[in-house]
């Protein structure tokens, strides 16, 4: 389980999937954040997991948790963008080549990875421009004048 902050509700066929983005204060190293699923199935049972999580070379997924530094920030939002969804993430990376394996001292590089609603699933964009999904309503205020 998590904190959830938001929820995202997508139709696939004839279904509502809802998708949780949330947050657990892991342990005193380090925190997580999780994509969770969760349909409601005959007499309206719950369930978590749904496998619609694509990554490339046909790896699927049915929940996802990034796990990172307790002094670092990670940043998890959905965004709907000219009709498409995205979920947005910091890219997360070791502090030093050596600690690859310990979660605990991940920590963001500044860049971005996504989930894209395609096709009825959630697929996975490496490298993803974040500025591209941002639109900007005023012009800019220029502070020297």
């Amino acid at each position: 389980g998590a904190l959830y902050f938001d929820i995202i509700d997508l139709k696939k066929k004839n279904k509502t999937i809802y998708t949780l983005l949330g947050w657990d204060g892991n342990d005193m190293f380090s925190n997580k954040k999780v994509i969770e699923t969760l349909i409601f199935k005959k007499k309206n049972l719950p369930q978590f997991g749904v496998p619609i999580f694509n990554y490339p070379g046909g790896k699927t997924k049915r929940r996802v948790i990034f796990q990172y530094n307790k002094d670092s920030y990670m940043s998890l939002k959905h965004n709907l963008i000219k009709r498409e969804d995205y979920i947005v993430f910091d890219h997360l990376i070791p502090t030093s080549p050596n600690l690859k394996d310990f979660p605990d001292w991940y920590v963001t590089d500044l860049s971005f990875d996504a989930f894209m609603w395609e096709e009825n699933k959630w697929q996975f964009k490496r490298d993803f421009n974040a500025k591209s999904l941002k639109s900007f309503k005023k012009p800019f205020n220029d502070p020297n004048r």
